[in-house]
């Protein structure tokens, strides 16, 4: 009797514990519904990354369509130049002169002036000369006090040359090519355009017919800038300037200028770091 009624008494507790549960989870029916949510979504993203890691580890004899799509788009795509390619294919030089009107402008084998270009302010020289070439207007007033400083020093000069045309400079390189071929003529004549003496800031000056008391190279070569013209071609620049030296062929750069060069014996290329040398071509 007292087992039955132990019994009894232990299924009623059971019977109270299963009553309280039931009515818990009743109350808690939405948390379990979010962890149930939670534990699903877990597993999906597990899922896609184990996936993941599959796709990245597999060989890629077979990529997906995109991937191949996007290969054969960029095989097939023409191809556009870089900066850098079509610079490498077109020439550096020559490049025009940038103002040819400028006293001190450079044109050498590097730098060449346009066909049509003529000085505007062309003027007639009033020196002994063997041709009656122009120049500029200031460079034919500071030769015209050039020569009268020789003169008075006991030095002849005569003018041979000054401005000198496209078409004229076109007849003389042809002319030299004739007598030296086309290397030969490079490296004592200018090609057209390339030319000093199209600038009309060019004169060749050389020993007059009259007595003198030094030759007329010496004077101006240590006269000259005092009226602003400067050697050009001097000796031991031949690589600098793209000539031999002409000790008759001056420039005019205006008297700052000519003195600055002067005294440190560069050439208009070392002064404002312009390159010199051959023709590029």
């Amino acid at each position: 009797m007292q087992l039955i009624a132990a019994s009894h008494r232990h299924a009623k507790k059971v019977e109270h514990f299963g009553g309280k549960l039931r009515t818990h989870m009743q109350g808690q029916w939405h948390v379990w519904l979010f962890a149930i949510a939670c534990v699903a979504l877990a597993g999906a993203l597990a899922s896609v990354l184990y996936a993941a890691k599959a796709q990245r580890s597999a060989p890629q004899d077979n990529p997906p369509y995109w991937t191949k799509h996007l290969t054969l788009q960029a095989a097939t795509a023409p191809k556009i130049p870089s900066t850098i390619e079509l610079a490498s294919t077109q020439p550096l030089y020559p490049k025009p002169v940038s103002n040819p009107l400028s006293l001190t402008m450079i044109v050498n084998k590097k730098f060449q002036l346009d066909a049509a270009f003529v000085p505007p302010d062309l003027s007639r020289v009033n020196v002994p000369k063997t041709a009656d070439d122009p120049l500029r207007s200031e460079a034919a007033r500071a030769l015209e006090q050039l020569f009268a400083s020789a003169t008075q020093a006991g030095v002849s000069l005569t003018m041979n040359s000054g401005y000198r045309s496209y078409s004229a400079q076109q007849a003389l390189y042809n002319q030299e090519i004739a007598s030296r071929g086309k290397a030969g003529a490079d490296e004592f004549s200018a090609r057209p355009g390339f030319s000093e003496h199209q600038s009309g800031l060019a004169a060749d000056v050389a020993q007059g017919s009259g007595p003198s008391s030094m030759s007329a190279s010496t004077w101006v070569a240590a006269h000259a800038h005092e009226f602003g013209f400067i050697v050009r071609y001097q000796t031991g620049k031949e690589a600098i300037t793209g000539y031999h030296a002409e000790p008759w062929h001056i420039r005019y750069v205006g008297t700052a200028l000519a003195a600055k060069l002067f005294a440190s014996g560069q050439t208009m290329e070392e002064h404002f770091a312009i390159p010199g040398g051959d023709y590029a071509n």
